[in-house]
């Protein structure tokens, strides 16, 4: 999303503490409206079509360990959507679609080089990409540069957490013994290019 009032582009990459930084960026009728999780490309081209040259916003995103993020994607998904597909079931779904297949399915579940990167050479288009297992300690960063060249923006160095997904254990409970292997390798092939870009390792078995 765009935040003109503080010169700032957040690409929201789903489930990784997206609704908790928006929150903190946005104006109150920001606030007021749904969340867009919209590539950096469609956030410059909807203000190019208004008139409006973004091109030198400071721009961010924060993207998560895959293993992670497609569990905290799912349950999510069961417990908003009322997502009627089991664990395995959904990965499996996910693997028989066509090539592309991120293109035709919830946008949950969409890699996370599909909102920051560009989709012919793969190469990040945002600033900066901070990780979802250090946002906490990176935030104060990131707010320091919004707020040292906005002014008015004081925007506060503590990141608030929202939007969480209740009743599931920790990710790594998901991936042991040899169903867990079978699980990993199946996130890692749907998701290879995020451990490519973003520099996540794989597990060992």
């Amino acid at each position: 999303m765009v935040y003109d009032h503080i010169n700032t582009i957040f690409v929201q990459v789903t489930k990784t503490a997206s609704t908790s930084i928006h929150n903190l960026l946005a104006t109150e009728r920001q606030l007021t409206l749904p969340m867009t999780h919209l590539r950096y490309s469609k956030c410059v081209f909807d203000e190019a079509i208004n008139g409006k040259d973004v091109s030198g916003y400071y721009s961010f995103s924060v993207v998560r360990n895959p293993y992670d993020r497609y569990i905290s994607s799912y349950f999510f998904m069961k417990q908003i959507y009322n997502w009627d597909r089991g664990f395995d079931e959904n990965l499996d779904e996910l693997l028989n679609k066509p090539q592309n297949w991120w293109d035709n399915t919830f946008i949950l579940l969409r890699p996370q080089w599909w909102f920051v990167c560009n989709h012919d050479t793969y190469a990040v288009e945002v600033d900066e990409i901070y990780k979802y297992e250090t946002i906490n300690s990176n935030w104060s960063t990131i707010a320091d540069k919004i707020n040292s060249t906005n002014p008015e923006a004081n925007i506060t160095a503590t990141l608030p957490t929202l939007n969480t997904t209740s009743n599931r254990d920790e990710w790594e409970n998901y991936y042991t013994g040899s169903l867990g292997q079978e699980r990993a390798e199946k996130v890692e092939q749907l998701y290879v290019k995020d451990f490519e870009i973003f520099n996540y390792t794989k597990l060992t078995f």
